[in-house]
């Protein structure tokens, strides 16, 4: 049969005749901007199945770019379909192409994500001369595979990148580096630097000396939220003056006590965030996102960490030691982004994982569809990176990625 149903829809397949037996089709996207008459190698293999057929589809800006190639490759001992697009313009171009595939049999049936979804995540990428660990971000398949560095730094400025947080549109990430830590004018603890998604095309945010600038969060296509010295400021997702500061800074929260790891809701109109109020008792702080409205919850005195707004902004995930606080163990609770009934806790707060002695669950992360937390078990000298099911409180098998400290920071489809 002739795959003549995708070819009306817009995508270009080869014309390979296929025989009646069962098959099914696979898609990914591939991202990337490129500079005049540079090419993109996007390859896509079939997760379950052998490769009968291919092809592709633009989706963006099809007139700027040529498909010079479309055809089945054996790469990496696994057939899978090749397509090669080039930047035929004249200036820098974003690429959006979907590979599709035919594959044999009926589509496997396993608990995976999405082909396109990603996780991101920082983690030991290598060992410095000078024998320190240097954690850099990383990108996979929502199941720990493919995972590859996005992000490295010079031989002199082996320090760490991490705090990854991918813009609403999936083509932009801002991350906290150290990069510049022994720098003699601008050194710092953390720095902010603002990329595309595949971490090219840096551009360097923030160079106060001295000041702490972490914790991104992305509110809406163009602004970021940030911990800045202990205050929660704003800043634009440009810096169009090069006095790497960011435009448009301001202030939107600032007391005595050192605020941070905020996060702005998905709509743009909220904030949630971490105030230190003792040496084990760190406040969730909810309120607008002008600064106005702040509403203390979580209750009891805890070590809370990392708040997130769930993908529709109804719920707070974030990691506690709320109920081991003569242990330290930490876990993934939920709870609403609101407290009707007034007690200082969010309204239909859930624990949903139990550590055992020795271990911990940090760093959740939703997942695109909110029906999953990803998270990093810390037990013992190990750590890895699961999913907890929002709904059933199941905890799944580790997601490998085969690296050492795999800190969850974004989970995008």
């Amino acid at each position: 049969m002739w795959f003549k149903g995708l070819a009306a829809a817009g995508f270009v397949l080869a014309a390979t005749q296929v025989s009646a037996q069962a098959y099914h089709f696979e898609t990914s996207k591939f991202i990337k901007p490129l500079a005049p008459n540079e090419e993109l190698h996007a390859l896509k293999g079939c997760d379950s199945g052998a490769l009968v057929s291919g092809g592709f589809q633009i989706l963006n800006n099809a007139n700027r770019f040529a498909v010079t190639k479309s055809y089945p490759s054996h790469f990496a001992l696994t057939d899978q379909w090749r397509v090669d697009v080039r930047n035929i313009s004249d200036s820098v171009a974003q690429a959006v192409v979907q590979v599709h595939v035919v594959c044999t049999g009926a589509k496997a049936k396993v608990d995976k994500v999405n082909a396109n979804e990603r996780i991101f995540f920082s983690a030991v990428s290598h060992v410095a001369p000078n024998g320190r660990a240097v954690q850099n971000i990383f990108a996979s398949k929502a199941d720990g595979t493919a995972a590859g560095a996005i992000t490295s730094s010079a031989p002199d400025k082996e320090w760490d990148n991490f705090d990854a947080r991918i813009s609403p549109s999936g083509d932009r990430m801002v991350f906290a580096s150290m990069r510049h830590r022994d720098d003699p004018t601008y050194g710092n603890e953390t720095e902010l630097y603002l990329a595309d998604s595949d971490g090219s095309n840096e551009v360097r945010l923030s160079a106060n000396f001295e000041v702490y600038e972490e914790s991104p969060s992305w509110c809406g296509a163009d602004r970021i939220l940030l911990s800045q010295g202990g205050d929660i400021v704003e800043i634009d997702a440009a810096d169009s003056d090069g006095d790497m500061q960011g435009d448009n800074h301001s202030v939107v929260v600032a007391s005595p006590a050192d605020e941070y790891a905020p996060d702005c809701s998905p709509d743009g109109q909220q904030i949630v965030f971490l105030r230190q109020d003792g040496p084990l008792d760190r406040k969730i702080i909810l309120g607008n996102r002008d600064g106005s409205g702040l509403l203390s919850l979580g209750g009891v005195a805890a070590l809370n960490e990392m708040p997130r707004f769930s993908p529709d902004g109804s719920m707070i995930a974030f990691a506690s030691n709320r109920d081991n606080a003569n242990t330290g163990i930490r876990d993934i609770y939920v709870m609403d982004a609101q407290d009707q009934d007034g007690d200082g806790v969010g309204d239909n707060l859930r624990r949903l994982t139990i550590s055992a002695a020795g271990s911990g669950a940090v760093q959740p992360v939703w997942a695109p569809d909110g029906s999953k937390i990803l998270f990093l078990d810390m037990t013992g000298a190990s750590a890895t990176l699961h999913t907890v099911d929002v709904a059933t409180t199941g905890v799944s098998a580790p997601i490998t990625t085969g690296l050492m400290l795999p800190f969850a920071s974004d989970w995008i489809d």
